[in-house]
C-alpha cells in the first residue's frame, strides 16, 4: 500500500458507509437521542437514576483530555441474571469505528459523523496551538482503511487543503515518531 493525498472535493459516501447503512434510514428514536444536548441528557438521567450526581455528570461531560481527544466507546445492552437491563461500557477505542455502520443523522450531510467528529475534535485543537511549524495534515492508519479514508477526505474538505493517507502498518520499520 502507497501513500494516497486527498484534495478536498473528493469524499464519495460509497467509499466510506457499508453499502447497508449507506441506504438505511436512522431510527427516530436513535436521532432524538444523538441530536440531545448534553444538559438534556444528564437531566432525562438524574431522573431515571436519583442517586446520580448531577455536577459529577457535568464535569464528565465537559471534560476534555489532554492526550486522549479521539476516542470511541463501545456499549452493550445487557440484561444481568437477576432481570436487570442496562447500557455498560465495554472498552475504550484510541480512534473512534463504527462511522461505516452508521446512517446519516441528516441526509443533507453526507460526511455525516466524519466531517462531524473532524470539526468538533480535531481541527479545534489544531487550531488553537499557537505555535505549530509549517507542514502538512495527514491520517496514519495501521487497519480500517474504510473509516479511515473517510476521515482523512472530510478533513481535506473540513481544512480545505489536501490530506496524506499513509498506512504504517506493525511490521513497518521505515516509520518512526520523535516527540
Amino acid at each position: 500500500m502507497k501513500t494516497k493525498i486527498f484534495q478536498p472535493g473528493q469524499f464519495e459516501p460509497t467509499d466510506h458507509w457499508y453499502a447497508k447503512a449507506l441506504n438505511a434510514q436512522i431510527h427516530p428514536l436513535i436521532h432524538f437521542f444523538m441530536t440531545l444536548s448534553p444538559e438534556r441528557i444528564i437531566t432525562r438521567y438524574c431522573h431515571m437514576h436519583p442517586l446520580a450526581e448531577r455536577e459529577k455528570l457535568t464535569e464528565i461531560f465537559t471534560y476534555q483530555p489532554r492526550y486522549f481527544a479521539w476516542a470511541g466507546t463501545d456499549l452493550l445492552h445487557v440484561t444481568s441474571a437477576g432481570g436487570k437491563r442496562q447500557m455498560v461500557v465495554v472498552e475504550t477505542n484510541s480512534c473512534p469505528s463504527g462511522q461505516k455502520s452508521m446512517p446519516l443523522l441528516n441526509e443533507a450531510k453526507e460526511q455525516g459523523g466524519y466531517r462531524q467528529l473532524i470539526e468538533h475534535t480535531f481541527k479545534p485543537r489544531v487550531l488553537q496551538r499557537r505555535k505549530l511549524p509549517p507542514g502538512v495534515l495527514a491520517v496514519i492508519y495501521d487497519k480500517n482503511e474504510m473509516e479511515a479514508s473517510g476521515y482523512a477526505t472530510a478533513m481535506a474538505d473540513a481544512f480545505g487543503e489536501p490530506v496524506y493517507f499513509a498506512p504504517c502498518h506493525e511490521d513497518n520499520n521505515q516509520t518512526r515518531f520523535n516527540e
